[in-house]
């Protein structure tokens, strides 16, 4: 699994050997993105997943760690109820122990 570093690295080296590229504006703004987000993760999409001791459907906001690539859901509603429309949540890193994470994209 590509880790965010490797892929900052990869399209910087794509830069260096194709510096005219049409893709260089995307690429250098993929880049930046991730240089500026450091344990971050985007948001993917909401689903419904049913509550194995209610029995009843909860909204789940599923999310792209951009670090490991690895996807992670947190309940929306603890995400509506806990954090303000306009700030990004920061939340503890569900693959880094003692770490934060902030989530982009709600």
């Amino acid at each position: 699994m590509e880790t965010k570093q490797d892929e900052i690295k990869r399209l910087k080296l794509y830069l260096g050997v194709h510096p005219e590229s049409e893709l260089k504006d995307t690429l250098e703004a993929r880049i930046g993105f991730l240089e500026s987000h450091p344990n971050s993760a985007e948001f993917v999409r909401e689903i419904d997943q049913k509550d194995p001791e209610s029995g009843l459907p909860v909204a789940m906001s599923v999310f792209r760690h951009n670090e490991s690539g690895a996807m992670f859901a947190v309940d929306s509603s603890y995400l509506e109820q806990c954090f303000d429309d306009d700030t990004d949540p920061v939340i503890p890193d569900p693959f880094n122990e003692g770490m934060s994470i902030t989530l982009y994209g709600l």
